[in-house]
């Protein structure tokens, strides 16, 4: 085998790597966007489901001219059982 035949032997293999080495990275930047784009898709559940439990929550409660919240059927004030704040 010559020395031209064979640095081109090992120069074809060295580009072989290099497909296989982009390939991979190709690969692991795919799976990065998939997951990147399934957390988006969560996040974007779960701010679907606060925006319906918030609603939800509300359509119990309306505001009175003093900007209390109150009950909209007795139109008493809303009391809290017990308000207390707890710091760790």
């Amino acid at each position: 085998m010559s020395d031209n035949a064979y640095l081109r032997s090992i120069r074809k293999i060295e580009v072989q790597r290099k497909l296989e080495q982009h390939d991979l990275s190709r690969k692991r930047m795919s799976r990065f966007a998939l997951g990147v784009s399934f957390f988006a898709f969560l996040l974007l559940l779960f701010n679907f489901g606060l925006m319906t439990a918030v609603v939800y929550l509300t359509k119990d409660t309306a505001v009175s001219n003093d900007g209390l919240m109150t009950n909209p059927w007795t139109g008493e004030p809303v009391k809290v059982h017990r308000a207390r704040l707890e710091l760790a």
